[in-house]
C-alpha cells in the first residue's frame, strides 16, 4: 500500500519530463560543431589549427620595390623550384632572386617564412634612352640677370649673370610653370633683376617670377614662362620621398652645360649647410633632412631635377660638398609642402 503523501504522480512526471529534456539537449549539443563547446569547457579545435600552421611556411616572390609576384602557403621544408619566368623591370636588367641578403638558394628545404626577392640593377643605357624621349623636355636653364641703373633708368650698370637649373613642373593654357632653388633667383646686391628661360634645345623666353614664391626656408621659388611653338612636357611628381640604397638620377646644367645626366644611389636623409664658396660662410641651414645622395653636380645643378629609377620627380638639387662626392636635394614631400603654401594658391 503506498502513502499517498509520498506517491506524487505529477511530480514524478516533471522530473521524468526534465531527465528527457536533458538527454535530448546533450544529445543536440554533441551534435552540433565543437566549437560549441568553447562555451561549456575547454575549446581543443584551436590546439589542432596551431599545430597544423607549425607545420607550414609562407613564401612569397616580390621585386625589390615590393611588388608582389606571387605567394603560398607550404609544409616546411620545401624545396620551391626557381622560378621560370625572368621578372622585368622598366629601365632595369634583372640580376637574380635573393632572400635574407643573399642569392636564394632554391635547392635547399624551406622551414620558415621567407621572402625572396628579384634584384634588378639600373640599365643606365635604357634610363638615359628614356629619359632623352621625354623627361628631357622638363630640364630648364634658369638665367637671371642683375643690374643697377644710372639716373632715369637709361643704361644698365653692374651686370652679372647667374646661369643654374629648373625643371618644368605644370602647364597652363599659355604657360609653363618651372621650380629652382631661391638662391639662384636672389638679388645679390643689385637693384634689378631679369628671368630668362632656355628650353632643352636652348630656346630662350622671357620668364616672371610668381608673386610670393621666394622662400629662404625652403630654397625655392617659381617662375612662368609664356608658351611658344615649343611643346614641353611638365615632370611627373611623385607623391613619396625616394628610399635609401635606390637609384636616383640628376638632370641640369652643370658648369654651364646643358642637359646633363648623372647617376647614383640615395645614400641617406640628414640636415645639411650650405656654405659660401668664397669666404665658407653659411647661407642656408636646411629646416629638414634632406637627400644625400651620389649622382655627381657641380655649380649649375642647383635647381635641377632628382629623378627615381619611374622617371618621377623626387628631389630638387640643391649644392654638394666641396669635392663634389656628395650632392643634396631638397625631397620632394617638401617641395609638395613648398607648392601648396606659395604656389597652388
Amino acid at each position: 500500500m503506498f502513502n499517498n503523501k509520498t506517491f506524487q504522480p505529477h511530480k514524478n512526471k516533471r522530473l521524468l519530463t526534465k531527465l528527457i529534456f536533458f538527454f535530448i539537449s546533450l544529445l543536440l549539443i554533441t551534435s552540433c560543431d565543437s566549437n560549441l563547446f568553447g562555451i561549456f569547457g575547454k575549446d581543443t579545435s584551436s590546439e589542432t589549427t596551431i599545430s597544423s600552421e607549425n607545420n607550414k611556411v609562407t613564401i612569397e616572390l616580390r621585386s625589390d620595390d615590393h611588388e608582389f609576384y606571387e605567394g603560398y602557403v607550404y609544409d616546411k621544408g620545401i624545396i620551391i623550384p626557381r622560378p621560370t619566368y625572368v621578372p622585368t623591370k622598366v629601365n632595369h636588367t634583372f640580376i637574380d632572386w635573393y632572400s635574407n641578403g643573399a642569392l636564394h638558394d632554391f635547392s635547399a628545404p624551406i622551414y620558415q617564412n621567407t621572402l625572396i626577392i628579384a634584384k634588378f640593377e639600373l640599365n643606365l643605357a635604357a634610363a638615359r634612352k628614356a629619359i632623352e624621349a621625354s623627361e628631357l623636355q622638363a630640364n630648364v636653364t634658369v638665367r637671371v640677370k642683375h643690374y643697377n641703373t644710372t639716373h632715369y633708368g637709361t643704361f644698365e650698370t653692374d651686370v652679372g649673370f647667374i646661369n643654374a637649373s629648373g625643371v618644368i613642373f605644370a602647364e597652363t593654357t599659355q604657360s609653363y610653370w618651372v621650380i629652382t632653388n631661391n638662391h639662384v633667383v636672389e638679388p645679390l646686391g643689385r637693384t634689378h633683376r631679369a628671368f630668362y628661360i632656355l628650353d632643352y634645345k636652348n630656346n630662350e623666353y622671357n620668364a616672371f617670377l610668381h608673386d610670393g614664391s621666394e622662400n629662404s626656408d625652403y630654397d625655392l621659388a617659381t617662375l612662368y614662362f609664356v608658351k611658344k611653338h615649343e611643346v614641353l612636357k611638365p615632370i611627373t611628381i611623385a607623391s613619396n620621398n625616394g628610399s635609401i640604397d635606390r637609384e636616383v638620377i640628376a638632370i641640369g646644367q652643370p658648369l654651364g652645360l646643358r642637359n646633363i645626366i648623372t647617376f647614383g644611389v640615395i645614400t641617406r636623409y640628414a640636415i645639411v649647410e650650405l656654405r659660401m664658396e668664397e669666404d665658407g660662410d653659411i647661407y642656408w641651414t636646411s629646416p629638414f633632412a634632406c637627400v644625400i645622395h651620389s649622382a655627381k653636380t657641380d655649380f649649375g645643378s642647383s635647381g635641377g631635377m632628382l629623378l627615381n629609377h619611374k622617371l618621377e620627380l623626387i628631389g630638387i638639387n640643391v649644392g654638394a660638398n666641396e669635392a663634389r662626392t656628395m650632392a643634396f636635394a631638397i625631397p620632394i614631400t617638401e617641395v609638395l609642402k613648398y607648392l601648396h603654401a606659395y604656389v597652388y594658391v
